[in-house]
């Protein structure tokens, strides 16, 4: 739960109708150097973003990331961020292996500053939800897991993981009106990030 915890972070950056927010984790550490991967629709109007790690907590740091990349259609982002002593990364893993009913935990910021209780920013919160249906594309690959459970508007970017904090996906939207939410699981966040990261770590070096 501590790794989970601290490898959440917090997005913001001020946007033309105020202040935009969400969630996200970091999915690789190289050094200094982290990517975190969110959804885009938390970043859609910046090409630069203010992440915020252990928020709300003793040791809070803001570092700028940038935007690296983007896939709209599946609403994923990639950001980058340079700083000394990030957390750990919660690692992508290699398939989906939750199931029907099983319980997990979406670890974000729901509400965003809203529910800062100190300074500006707001403390982390993990969300026990359950799985409901995962779902598979034409060629049998889990495509989107849906979850029930109270996932609120700021968790958009936030890891969902299992009782042993493996990654289950990204919270990325909710149906209105309802507990339905949908994740992007870790086959779709490994084709998204495949390649891309190699050739951003190259050019940074």
């Amino acid at each position: 739960l501590a790794k989970v915890k601290d490898a959440t972070v917090y997005v913001k950056y001020v946007a033309f109708r105020g202040l935009a927010m969400g969630s996200g984790y970091i999915f690789r550490r190289d050094g200094d150097t982290a990517w975190i991967l969110t959804c885009d629709h938390v970043v859609k109007e910046s090409d630069t973003v203010t992440v915020v790690f252990q928020s709300g907590r003793a040791g809070e740091k803001s570092l700028e990331a940038q935007v690296v990349a983007r896939a709209k259609e599946r609403d994923l982002a990639c950001l980058r961020v340079s700083g000394e002593g990030l957390p750990a990364a919660i690692e992508l893993s290699l398939k989906t292996e939750v199931r029907e009913t099983e319980s997990v935990f979406a670890s974000g910021y729901p509400f965003g500053q809203t529910l800062a209780t100190a300074g500006d920013n707001p403390g982390v919160a993990v969300t026990k939800v359950s799985v409901t249906s995962v779902r598979r594309d034409d060629a049998g690959e889990v495509s989107i897991v849906q979850l029930s459970g109270d996932v609120n508007p700021g968790n958009s970017g936030g890891p969902v993981v299992d009782a042993k904090g493996r990654l289950v996906g990204i919270a990325t939207s909710r149906i209105q009106g309802t507990e339905t939410i949908f994740v992007v699981p870790p086959e779709a966040l490994r084709g998204f990030v495949k390649g891309r990261i190699t050739r951003v770590a190259c050019v940074s070096g």
